[in-house]
């Protein structure tokens, strides 16, 4: 079977993002940054147990996959992980600017660390990624055959389309001085 490099780059990203520890330490904290609803299951379809609202703070118990598992005043259920920034709340400075950072999304601490699509991994945590031999496993688990992804896409209508390669970007020419000594 060949592989080309663009599936094992995605592979290699998906294997990181995997393998990477999930644990959360206990009684970490959390401020939740946007209004959601906690979830009796980490699943969007799951049923609602509460509304959040941003500036909440919550306890931090576990994390599975995409969601976190916290505690909310008396209830624990499940959280999308944008939803929730780890640790305490900082305090605004109150300044027009700060407003105006806000608005145009430059405010933050610009430490922001995203694989395949998730926010929320630490430094520490991707430093400490560690190849997963199982993980890998469970990965292959779910690849098909393309006698299989053939019989799925006809079952549900799909057409092959050709899709062509974006052109090659044009090289800028190098730029003459204009001006000066006239050498």
């Amino acid at each position: 079977m060949k592989i080309n490099q663009k599936t094992l780059w995605l592979t290699f990203g998906l294997l990181i993002s995997i393998s990477i520890s999930t644990a959360t330490q206990a009684g970490e904290t959390g401020t939740v940054i946007r209004a959601d609803n906690l979830k009796a299951e980490s699943s969007g379809s799951a049923a609602s147990t509460d509304k959040i609202s941003p500036g909440d703070q919550v306890e931090i118990i576990d994390r599975q996959g995409a969601w976190f598992k916290v505690k909310l005043r008396q209830t624990t259920g499940w959280l999308r992980l944008l939803s929730v920034k780890r640790g305490e709340a900082t305090k605004a400075q109150g300044s027009a600017t700060d407003v105006l950072k806000l608005a145009t999304g430059q405010a933050g601490t610009g430490q922001v660390t995203a694989v395949a699509g998730i926010r929320g991994l630490s430094e520490e945590e991707l430093k400490g990624a560690k190849f997963n031999p199982q993980e890998l496993g469970l990965l292959k688990s779910n690849s098909v055959s393309a006698e299989n992804a053939q019989q799925f896409a006809s079952a549900a209508g799909l057409q092959v389309r050709q899709v062509e390669y974006l052109p090659a970007p044009i090289s800028p020419e190098p730029t003459k001085p204009q001006g000066g000594l006239g050498r």
